[in-house]
């Protein structure tokens, strides 16, 4: 039904807890009205609501039409700089049901923050920061705990490097991560980041450890330095001072400062104007702490992303991702269990296979055609590295030696494969399966090969993957090795199967693997096949 103002405010006058609504009047595309909610004892509290009647009652961009506002508020939770009440309400495709989310939603917040006295939920610990352009771009930084936290009073030097430069909605941004902080004695502590993150050019910030959070109303990032004073130690304010003004070396500053439940925080900030003046006494003999003027905070955005963080929307159990894990070929199967691993938070890999890339692998594995002729476990390696700056990608390039070593120099052999926690074998290489088998190793095994058109997936641990394998290859599965693809050329026959194919049943198996490798369920070997239109698991 189109907009009614006159109904609108009857459907909100039918709550028992509105006392009065007022229209105010509007524009073109707005609405304002006086809201008065009842509370007990008789109190009340008002609330101008806004609404962009010209819109859809649909939110867009996860914002709504409808907005509340008392700037008298600004102290409670959820009550921003412009004193709107920041609010999550469902979605809704009527007006009726979007004015009703909005109002319930507010009342909410009023039973719980303003009545309750809430101090704020247990989630709501970081600053909210308005960013300004450096130099006309943006900037983000990433960083993660550190290895030894920076107390109160610390101050010293930023390591930091760029990740990337893009556009956003037309705007350019750079990406930087914090590599490690330096204090002032050469001490240094490091982020958690992998190597691949840790090298590469490095650019200079300053950082000083306040001992309080640099907030404005408990939850606004400062917007001018003299915010900072009574944060800051007259050693920190005169290191500042002497870095960039005596020096005159201009760069970013990373305000620390800890969360209620004692997380580090950065506020950065790059200093476009003087913010700090000498603070001379007896005839300017004696230097005494600097003073801070009321010069404006140009503030950056800068997010913690600790492994914690970066994978808190799943990821694989300890038992798995503590590992140190070595995969044997990375084709169709090999590629896409390294990069389901590394999603799952895995933190170090090692790649071992000997193949090319070629232009016909891309259509079902995970690599790129852009990048073109390559070493498959080169290109892996990188791929791997640009999904997860936790995990330690390496490569090995002994697949073909170990098959000879297994025979002439088991020792070294067994030597080199039991300093990892579990091998997946990959390589569907029947004469490398054999050779594994033959130097007993302590690491376990897990053997995965699929059959022509991904009708079954088999999954083998050690020991006896052999038997195993061969056993359901000849009596239990559809091998079809009739109907292969033969690529142009000098080439071996290959399996025919999509990406797709080959992806829902590696998934289906990996999720089951991932509960035998951590004890959830007993480690059998198994298949997959599909049958009726579902995918079946077969305990061996």
């Amino acid at each position: 039904m189109p907009f009614d103002k006159t109904h609108i405010i009857g459907l909100i006058q039918s709550y028992p807890f509105i006392k009065r609504v007022t229209d105010k009047g509007g524009t073109d595309y707005s609405w304002l009205i006086e809201i008065l909610f009842s509370l007990e004892g008789g109190e009340t509290l008002s609330f101008d609501m806004i609404v962009f009647w010209t819109k859809s009652p649909m939110q867009c961009a996860e914002e709504s039409p409808v907005h509340f506002f008392n700037g008298d508020l600004i102290e409670y939770p959820h009550i921003m700089l412009d004193g709107h009440v920041c609010l999550h309400t469902p979605q809704c495709v009527t007006w009726d049901d979007r004015i009703k989310a909005e109002i319930e939603a507010v009342y909410q917040w009023i039973e719980r923050c303003y009545e309750g006295k809430q101090a704020g939920d247990e989630h709501y610990e970081d600053i909210i920061i308005e960013t300004s352009p450096v130099r006309g771009r943006g900037v983000q930084f990433y960083y993660t705990q550190l290895g030894r936290m920076p107390q109160a009073g610390d101050y010293g030097k930023v390591a930091y490097s760029q990740l990337a430069a893009n556009m956003i909605d037309s705007k350019p941004i750079d990406t930087y991560i914090v590599n490690e902080i330096v204090w002032t004695n050469g001490e240094k502590s490091q982020c958690e980041w992998s190597s691949a993150y840790q090298s590469g050019q490095k650019s200079e910030g300053l950082f000083v450890m306040l001992n309080g959070c640099p907030a404005e109303h408990k939850k606004f990032a400062c917007s001018t330095y003299d915010g900072l004073d009574g944060l800051c130690t007259d050693e920190q304010l005169r290191y500042l001072y002497r870095i960039l003004y005596k020096d005159k070396r201009n760069m970013p500053i990373f305000w620390g400062y800890t969360t209620p439940k004692g997380k580090l925080r950065w506020l950065v900030t790059y200093p476009q104007e003087r913010f700090l003046v000498e603070n001379k006494q007896d005839g300017g003999k004696r230097h005494t702490r600097p003073k801070v003027l009321r010069a404006k905070m140009p503030n950056v955005d800068c997010a913690d992303i600790s492994y914690e963080q970066f994978f808190g929307r799943g990821r694989f159990p300890d038992a798995i991702v503590k590992k140190k894990i070595l995969l044997f070929g990375v084709g169709a199967l090999g590629s896409g269990l390294a990069t389901a691993l590394v999603r799952g938070g895995i933190k170090h890999i090692t790649l071992c296979d000997y193949d090319k890339k070629h232009p016909g692998n891309v259509c079902r594995s995970e690599y790129n055609f852009r990048s073109g002729l390559t070493k498959k476990e080169i290109e892996l390696k990188t791929i791997l590295e640009g999904i997860s700056p936790f995990v330690e990608v390496e490569i090995d390039g002994k697949l073909e030696v170990l098959k000879q070593f297994s025979l002439s120099n088991k020792a070294d052999a067994q030597l080199f494969l039991n300093e990892y926690d579990l091998i997946f074998d990959c390589a569907v290489d029947g004469e490398l399966m054999w050779a594994l088998e033959q130097l007993r190793l302590s690491t376990p095994i897990v053997s995965l090969s699929i059959s022509n058109e991904a009708k079954d997936l088999v999954c083998a641990f050690s020991p006896h993957i052999c038997e195993f394998v061969n056993y359901v290859s000849q009596h239990a599965i559809d091998a079809n090795d009739r109907d292969m693809f033969n690529p142009e050329g000098c080439w071996s026959p290959t399996f025919k199967a999509s990406y797709n194919d080959v992806q829902i049943m590696l998934q289906y198996a990996l999720r089951y693997m991932v509960k035998m490798l951590s004890g959830e369920i007993e480690k059998k070997n198994f298949t997959v096949r599909e049958k009726d239109s579902a995918l079946h698991i077969v305990r061996w």
